[in-house]
């Protein structure tokens, strides 16, 4: 964090020796500087993260959308089904 605080004071001297900056502003400057890198670079991975499970629930909401409409797919059965009967791939029913 010290290098931080050492690259934006080096950033502001130019300015400070020109007379845009203040000498006050350069001070507070400087004396903020390690909170503000410290709460951007916590909001940057705040945002990365919040991105990223948008970014999937956006795949998932696509793939629903996607799916096909099956003619009778919220109709009733015919005939009661029995659970014990139905097959699972690679799975044999109970007896």
């Amino acid at each position: 964090m010290q290098r931080n605080v050492i690259s934006v004071a080096f950033g502001l001297l130019f300015s400070v020796a020109q007379g845009s900056v203040s000498i006050g502003l350069f001070i507070a400057l400087v004396q903020a500087s390690p909170s503000v890198v410290s709460m951007m670079s916590w909001e940057f991975y705040d945002r990365i993260n919040e991105f990223s499970q948008q970014k999937e629930y956006l795949k998932d909401v696509t793939i629903f959308a996607n799916l096909v409409e099956v003619d009778g797919a919220t109709a009733l059965p015919a005939s009661p089904i029995n659970v014990r009967t139905i097959g699972v791939e690679g799975h044999k029913p109970a007896p």
